[in-house]
């Protein structure tokens, strides 16, 4: 993947862009901001949107418009080789089950195995490459003990940058998107008990994939600034939303996916979808969400 933003991508691509329509991609209001629960999970991947100067509160990352979803396809297919729906949900399921960790893991494993070694040793009994020597030296940088989780944020905040990416570019519905959203968040709380320490395993995420092709200087500081920029107060969009929500929050979320299924807003009709997620919404203890399901079984 290269490491070009995406408004060089937009600068570069095919499209004939002048500098007034740059600036209207910056300047066009943005869709009206969601509920505390649904602004909290879209704010997960907050660096790469503060680089891409997109939305950090909207499941659009920008204004819904022929303009900005090409744009957006250029960036999946250059980025991603993204290029359909299909392609979309392999790129998540490897978020999900692989993705940038397993690689890290990986490495970190050569030096357990190898405790007495130097990264030079490792190379030459494992015949390794360039880009796992720049891995291993990366690991070595660090000024902490790394575990398996050290860079894990990396791969779910991207997980809920690809979702909302796809739902731009009309890949996958609002649903979807929800949906599979909704899937990382108990992971994600598992893990990470703090913007702070999220953000830092993002960064150090990112850091990880630069160095492995050895990239410039101005990209690593660059994301290091971004990340201190969204953990420091008053201004930082991550100081301004709590990390933890209460329950009730997080059922509210759950009975907007069961809804949309249940009335087809933004998706097909789907009964079976509806109650799971009313469901969970119920157990979570959402009176709404309890209603719509006796209204349902009085139906059958």
């Amino acid at each position: 993947m290269k490491k070009l933003n995406i408004f060089l991508i937009i600068l570069f691509s095919t499209i004939s862009i002048s500098a007034e329509n740059i600036l209207s991609i910056i300047e066009n209001p943005l869709p009206v901001e969601l509920s505390e629960i649904n602004a909290w999970a879209c704010a997960l991947p907050g660096i790469i949107d503060e680089m891409n100067r997109a939305s950090h509160s909207t499941l659009e990352v920008e204004k819904l418009s022929n303009f900005n979803i090409t744009v957006y396809k250029n960036m999946l297919v250059n980025y991603w080789n993204i290029k359909n729906r299909n392609n979309l949900l392999h790129s998540l399921e490897w978020l999900l089950t692989k993705g940038q960790n397993a690689e890290f893991n990986e490495y970190l494993n050569y030096f357990r195995a190898n405790p007495d070694s130097t990264i030079d040793e490792i190379i030459e009994k494992y015949m390794l490459s360039e880009r796992e020597f720049n891995g291993l030296k990366f690991i070595k940088s660090l000024n902490f003990a790394p575990d398996e989780n050290t860079i894990l944020a990396y791969d779910l905040g991207r997980y809920v940058a690809v979702c909302r990416w796809g739902y731009q570019c009309g890949y996958i519905n609002n649903a979807d998107a929800w949906t599979k959203i909704l899937s990382v968040i108990p992971v994600i709380k598992k893990n990470f008990n703090s913007w702070e320490e999220f953000g830092k395993s993002y960064m150090h995420g990112r850091l990880f994939w630069l160095a492995l092709s050895n990239d410039s200087e101005t990209e690593k500081v660059l994301t290091e600034k971004i990340f201190k920029k969204l953990i420091t107060p008053p201004k930082g969009y991550w100081t301004t939303i709590p990390w933890d929500f209460e329950n009730g929050n997080l059922s509210l979320l759950q009975l907007e996916v069961g809804k949309m299924y249940l009335y087809g807003s933004g998706t097909k009709k789907d009964i079976e979808k509806s109650i799971m997620w009313l469901k969970k919404s119920e157990n979570s203890g959402n009176a709404e969400a309890e209603k719509l399901l006796k209204k349902i079984s009085n139906k059958k």
